[in-house]
């Protein structure tokens, strides 16, 4: 009998088409079992194919996590190289506005998002005050600052949490606190 999933014998061929192997020459027979053994070997041959096609689709996919583990983990350097570059610039910033007045030059800080100096950063604490809700909400959101909108009042609080990110110490009538 004939099944689906293997190649056909000469015997299945030949008793399927109502002969039998008597009076068949042996080289006949030879060529037959040599038909039938092709057949065999090109079903392994395929399915040592989709075996390989398999793996080659398992390689695929595990090397798309690593490349998103990776860009993970560049992303988390970076921001943690940002985030260590303004605590240092913060410092320096604190010193700068307590031994200065408002006009007061400060550093720039990095975004912790891609690792590059913010742009059009305010560069003094007058600038910093004068800042519109939208400069101050971009400054924040490069420095990864979130906050609550409902809780600000309209103006002042955003540039007060841009100043507190420019300066690690708050300056006071006094001095520095």
């Amino acid at each position: 009998m004939i099944d689906n999933n293997s190649p056909p014998t000469y015997e299945d061929v030949a008793t399927s088409r109502g002969s039998t192997l008597e009076g068949v020459s042996p080289e006949t027979t030879e060529s037959a079992a040599n038909i039938a053994n092709q057949g065999s070997d090109t079903t392994r041959i395929f399915i040592q194919l989709q075996n390989v096609t398999a793996a080659l689709q398992t390689l695929t996919a595990e090397q798309h996590a690593l490349n998103l583990e990776l860009a993970s983990l560049k992303s988390r350097v970076i921001a943690n190289e940002a985030r260590t570059l303004n605590a240092r610039i913060r410092e320096r910033n604190a010193v700068a506005t307590a031994t200065s007045s408002a006009q007061g030059k400060l550093e720039p800080l990095y975004d912790v998002r891609h690792g590059g100096i913010i742009p059009n950063c305010p560069t003094t604490e007058l600038a910093i005050t004068k800042m519109t809700n939208l400069e101050a909400s971009r400054v924040l959101g490069a420095l990864g600052v979130y906050y609550n909108n409902d809780i600000l009042s309209p103006f002042s609080d955003l540039q007060v949490l841009v100043r507190r990110e420019f300066i690690s110490m708050y300056k006071t009538r006094s001095g520095v606190r």
